[in-house]
C-alpha cells in the first residue's frame, strides 16, 4: 500500500501523525495538518477515506471520533519509508482500555510544541520503555530534536501525585545508571545507561506538562512535585534536569516563554542565597 498521493498529499501526512503520536481525534488533526483551513472538513474527508481503505480505525469518543493506525497502516508506513517505532503498538488497545484521555493529552502537548516552531509531529514517539535496574520506566512520549532529546511525561490529575513523584525519582535512577563497556571477561570502563538510546554528552531533560485542573490548583501540584524532584539525588546534583508547566501555559505562550518551573534555576538561585 502506497502513501503517495500526488492528487491529494494530504493523504499521505494524515496517516504518518498517529504513525508517530498514535492518537488523535479529528479537531487535533485539523489543527496539526490544515491550520489554515477554517473548517475540518477536508482533512476528515481524507481520514474517511483511508478508514475505508483499512489504513485507519477509529473509536468513538463523545461526539467526535479519535483516529489510530491499523496493523496494515502500520506496515504501509514504514513500508513507505518511515521509521520502525520502538512499539509498534497502533493504539486502538489504549483507546478501548478507557486511556483516550490521557493519550489525547499526549497528542495535544506535541501538537503545541510543533505550533510553536518545536518539532514537526513525526519528530515524537509515545509510550517509550527505558530499562533500569529492577525494571523500567516508560516515557509517555519522547521528543526528538536536531542534537538532543526531550522526555515528556503528561499528568492529568488522573495518576496519584506520589505516583507522579515516583516516576520522577525513576528518571533519576536511569540518569545515573551506569553499564559496562567492553568485554565482560575484561575489566572496562561504564558509561551511562542513556546513552545507548541517546548518544551524547547530557541526559535529556524530564518535562511535565499537567491538565486536568484549572491554574490554582495545578499550581499547587506544581510546586509539591518540584519540592519533591529536588529532593532526587540525580535532580540534586545536576544529572537530571526537570521542567515543570501547566498545559494552558503551553498553549497560550509556547515552550519557549517563561512558563516552567526548572530544577536547576531553583537550585542556582538556592545556591546564590
Amino acid at each position: 500500500m502506497e502513501f503517495e498521493f500526488e492528487d491529494d498529499p494530504l493523504r499521505a501526512r494524515v496517516p504518518a501523525m498517529p504513525g508517530a503520536v498514535r492518537v488523535a481525534d479529528t479537531s487535533q488533526l485539523h489543527l496539526a495538518l490544515t491550520p489554515h483551513l477554517t473548517s475540518p472538513a477536508y482533512v476528515r474527508r481524507v481520514v474517511m477515506q483511508l478508514l475505508d481503505a483499512g489504513l485507519v480505525g477509529r473509536v468513538p469518543r463523545g461526539r467526535t471520533w479519535v483516529w489510530h493506525l491499523t496493523q496494515t497502516g502500520r506496515r504501509a508506513l514504514v513500508e513507505a519509508g518511515a521509521p520502525e517505532r520502538r512499539r509498534a503498538a497502533t493504539g486502538e488497545a489504549a483507546l478501548r482500555s478507557g486511556l483516550a484521555a490521557h493519550a489525547l493529552t499526549v497528542t495535544a502537548t506535541a501538537i503545541e510544541f510543533a505550533r510553536h516552531g518545536w518539532s514537526e509531529i513525526t519528530d515524537w514517539a509515545v509510550e517509550v520503555a527505558h530499562p533500569i535496574e529492577g525494571g523500567r520506566v516508560t516515557t509517555d512520549a519522547v521528543l526528538t530534536l536536531e542534537h538532543r532529546w526531550l522526555w515528556v511525561e503528561v499528568d492529568r490529575r488522573s495518576m496519584a501525585e506520589w505516583r507522579l513523584i515516583r516516576k520522577v525519582a525513576a528518571y533519576g535512577r536511569y540518569a545515573t545508571h551506569r553499564v559496562h563497556v567492553g568485554p565482560r571477561r575484561l575489566q572496562g570502563s561504564t558509561r551511562p545507561a542513556w546513552q545507548a538510546a541517546y548518544p551524547g554528552p547530557r541526559c535529556p531533560s524530564v518535562l511535565v506538562v499537567l491538565a486536568g485542573a484549572g491554574r490554582p490548583v495545578l499550581d499547587r501540584r506544581s510546586d509539591r512535585v518540584m519540592k519533591a524532584a529536588l529532593k532526587v539525588l540525580a535532580v540534586r546534583d545536576g544529572a537530571l534536569i526537570v521542567n515543570i508547566c501547566r498545559l494552558g501555559a503551553l498553549r497560550e505562550h509556547g515552550p519557549d516563554a517563561t512558563i516552567w518551573a526548572n530544577s536547576a534555576g531553583i537550585l542556582r538561585r538556592g545556591a546564590d542565597r
